[in-house]
Formats: C-alpha cells, sequence, structure tokens
C-alpha cells in the first residue's frame, strides 16, 4: 500500500506540466464514456480508467494511477530507474568505437508519455471532475516499439564502446550507462507486451542485453584494479602516494592480475655535488595501459634541489614530486577518462 502511495505522487509530480496544460470543457451532455466505458473504448483495443478529482489535474492524476495499475508499475521502478534514464538521456550523444554518434534516443519525460496516455474532455458533475484517460494499444505498441529498437542501438553501442575501451575508468561508466538504460527498456517492454500480444522471441534481443550489460560491467570493474610499477622510488614514496590516490578514487592497487591496468612510472634522477651540497633534479613520466594499449600518460620535470646530504636532497625531492601528484594527477587522469 505505500509503494502504491508513493506511486501516486510520483504520478503527481510527473504529470503536472503536462496536465496544467489542459483545462476542462463545459460539456451539455453527459458523455457515453461516463456511463458506458467498456462501449466506448473496449478493452480489446484501449487500456481505459475513469478518474475523479476536485479539479483537472487530480481527475488525471486518478485516473492515470489506475492506469498504472494495469501495468502493475513498482514505485521504485519509477523513482531510480527513470529518474537516472533521464539523467543519461540528457546527454542525448553517444558514441561507439568508430565514434558515430547516436542521438535518435527515446525520451521519457513523464508517466504520460510512458504510458502513451491520452484524456477525453473533462466533465464536470455536482463540483466534482471526471475524465477518461485512455491508451491506444496498437498506436501505443508502435511507440513503444520504436523505442525499444532505438535503445537496443543505443545498449549495443555503449557496450561495444565498454569492451573495446582500453580505459577502464570510462569503459566502466559506458557500461554503468548501458545497464540503466537496459533496465528502463525492459519496462518498456514488459508494458508493449501487455499492450499487445506478440511472440516471445519478438523483443528477446532487447531483453537479452540487460544480463549482457551486466557481465560487461563486472568485466570493467575487475579491470580497475591497477598493478603499478614505479622504476627508481625512494623509500617507497611514491608507489604509496599513487596507490593512495587511486584508492581516493575508487580504484583499488594489488599485483599482477589479468586484464588488469598497469600503471607504470619511471622516474629520472641527476644527480650533482658541489661546495659540499648535494644537488638532484628529477622528472617522471606516467603511463597507464592496458592490453598492451596506453590510454594516458603524465608527466612533469621538477626544479633542482639541493641539501647537505644526498639523503635529505632525495627527501625533499621525492616529496616535491608526491606534492605534484596529490595536486594534478588526479585531475588530468578524471580528465582523460571523461573524454570520448
Amino acid at each position: 500500500m505505500k509503494k502504491f502511495f508513493s506511486a501516486i505522487f510520483l504520478l503527481s509530480v510527473l504529470l503536472l506540466p503536462a496536465l496544467a496544460k489542459s483545462k476542462s470543457k463545459s460539456i451539455e451532455k453527459v458523455p457515453a464514456w461516463f456511463e458506458h466505458k467498456e462501449v466506448v473504448y473496449p478493452s480489446e483495443i484501449y487500456v481505459s480508467a475513469v478518474g475523479e478529482g476536485d479539479s483537472d489535474t487530480e481527475a488525471k492524476i486518478s485516473a492515470v494511477s489506475q492506469i498504472a495499475l494495469f501495468f502493475n508499475t513498482n514505485a521504485e521502478v519509477y523513482n531510480d530507474l527513470l529518474k537516472e534514464y533521464n539523467e543519461i538521456e540528457s546527454g542525448k550523444n553517444y558514441s561507439n568505437v568508430e565514434k558515430t554518434e547516436i542521438t535518435e534516443m527515446a525520451t521519457i519525460r513523464s508517466s504520460a508519455e510512458f504510458f502513451g496516455v491520452q484524456f477525453s474532455d473533462c466533465l464536470s458533475v455536482k463540483n466534482r471532475i471526471y475524465v477518461c484517460a485512455f491508451i491506444n494499444r496498437e498506436e501505443a505498441f508502435k511507440v513503444y516499439d520504436s523505442e525499444i529498437k532505438q535503445n537496443t542501438t543505443v545498449v549495443q553501442s555503449l557496450l561495444k564502446s565498454a569492451q573495446n575501451d582500453a580505459n577502464p575508468v570510462r569503459a566502466t561508466k559506458n557500461a554503468e550507462k548501458a545497464v540503466k538504460i537496459a533496465e528502463v527498456m525492459n519496462e518498456l517492454v514488459k508494458n508493449a507486451r501487455l499492450l499487445k500480444s506478440v511472440s516471445e522471441t519478438y523483443f528477446s534481443k532487447s531483453e537479452n542485453l540487460y544480463e549482457q550489460a551486466l557481465k560487461v560491467l563486472d568485466l570493467c570493474r575487475d579491470r580497475k584494479v591497477f598493478s603499478l610499477v614505479v622504476e627508481n622510488d625512494w623509500n617507497n614514496s611514491i608507489y604509496s602516494c599513487l596507490s593512495k590516490l587511486l584508492e581516493r578514487e575508487g580504484l583499488s592497487v594489488s599485483g599482477k592480475l589479468e586484464n588488469q591496468s598497469v600503471l607504470t612510472v619511471i622516474i629520472s634522477t641527476d644527480e650533482s655535488e658541489k661546495s659540499a651540497v648535494f644537488f638532484l633534479t628529477c622528472s617522471l613520466i606516467i603511463t597507464a595501459s592496458s592490453d598492451g594499449k596506453s590510454y594516458f600518460s603524465y608527466s612533469r620535470a621538477f626544479d633542482k634541489k639541493g641539501a647537505r646530504t644526498k639523503n635529505d636532497a632525495y627527501r625533499l625531492t621525492y616529496k616535491m614530486i608526491a606534492g605534484e601528484l596529490e595536486k594534478s594527477f588526479l585531475a588530468e587522469f578524471k580528465a582523460s577518462s571523461d573524454e570520448e
């Protein structure tokens, strides 16, 4: 019961912009749907419901809430899946490994669009407003079918990108998008099947994408474990610094594992000594690679540091290197992971 009222509340929020555009009309005679709804909207052709309330909006929300029960809509599905779907859809463009843009993606902004609901004119009877909400099964099915096909193309493209992208962070993001879209797409399939009887295999390609997306996502997440190799480290300071930075980003570092990314750090040093002062000049290059493909590089050259002892010069220089990594490494790594 709590879920039911949550669904009605959410439907009201989603429907308000659409419903506000429609105003009740004065009807001199009682329309046929008010007394004989099944005759006007036979169930083999329509899904329909009569709603009532103190206003047009209340009556329409009441009617759509009844239609929602026909689709057996779950409040969590609306609140979570639809919200995340719309957030993903707002970007509108997706690219596969061939950089082919896909812009034809289904848009779901309100429950009225989600169900394909239409409304009759409103009827006022004794200060109560009545309206009939209805869905033409065949016409609505065509819309669902088109949206499912469009989203199938998008999910396939995202999965292809995720599987072929050497960057595990970007690949994981694409796989996560694919999972969310495929999850909502299964809701569209469910509704489409309720509207019209089709064969079990009619939507099979689209329905199977959700499980495929989950498997790809798991593989991508496994690749977010890094093997970190630091050449010419001092007291393990750079290894320790980078490990903490990666973990801060939700990544992890371990020994060599199959399919994991490799972060290679090469530190070059130039030592000199003059007037009892030891000088050290350093530079470093960091390369991230996966399956032998490099997808990120970072390089810095550092000013010469002098100290009375060699140990102090190394300590000061490597502290400077760690400070620069803290300041800029994650920002550049994240920026590269956000690029299409």
